[in-house]
């Protein structure tokens, strides 16, 4: 087979590779929110295993300069992205009471120009590993130019702080001066999952 002939069989398994790549990506990040129904927020058991303002996260250093905190707010004061992370020290007796979580996010997303997005993280203090537990993103809600609370819940789920330790990694981004991202309070409850 010459080399021209060749070029639309290589040209093919490009494309299909680029195909899985795309399809293996996107499949990492769910593009429907896992929130919970009305009738689901009654397996929500009411005392909170852990809280946090929004104003309390420890920024990385390349975000200091476009981070304002403002009572109980984070915003971005400029274009870009800032990264906030909140150390959790679960309240492990009351997570106990539910076999999933139920995080609500207390947060500001006014369109197009703006963006929330959380995670769930776990460090295995043994061997150094870190996993995604669970996610939330703003995109996945109608924008408002006011605060909004929503919840994502997540099944099978218990903290294990024998071996791990946990953190919400938070990401706000502003496109442009008409973007108001802005991260206000989350709070994570246990959670029966049926």
């Amino acid at each position: 087979m010459t080399t021209n002939a060749r070029l639309p069989l290589l040209l093919a398994i490009a494309a299909t590779f680029a195909v899985l790549l795309t399809t293996m990506l996107n499949a990492a990040q769910p593009t429907q929110p896992p929130q919970l129904a009305a009738a689901e927020a009654e397996a929500v058991i009411p005392r909170p295993i852990w809280t946090t303002i929004g104003s309390t996260g420890t920024p990385d250093e390349s975000s200091k300069p476009k981070l304002k905190f403002t009572e109980n707010r984070a915003l971005v004061k400029s274009s870009g992205r800032v990264f906030l992370r909140y150390d959790i020290h679960p309240n492990t007796d009351v997570a106990a009471e539910g076999n999933g979580l139920a995080v609500y996010v207390r947060f500001q997303d006014n369109g197009s120009k703006a963006r929330v997005r959380l995670w769930l993280r776990e460090l295995n203090v043994w061997e150094g590993t870190i996993r995604t537990v669970g996610w939330f993103d703003s995109n996945w809600y109608t924008a408002r130019p006011e605060p909004q609370i929503k919840a994502v819940g997540l099944c099978d789920f218990e903290f294990n702080v024998t071996n791990n330790v946990y953190y919400l990694e938070a990401e706000l981004e502003r496109n442009n001066a008409h973007g108001r991202p802005a991260l206000d309070a989350v709070q994570i409850f246990p959670y029966v999952c049926e």
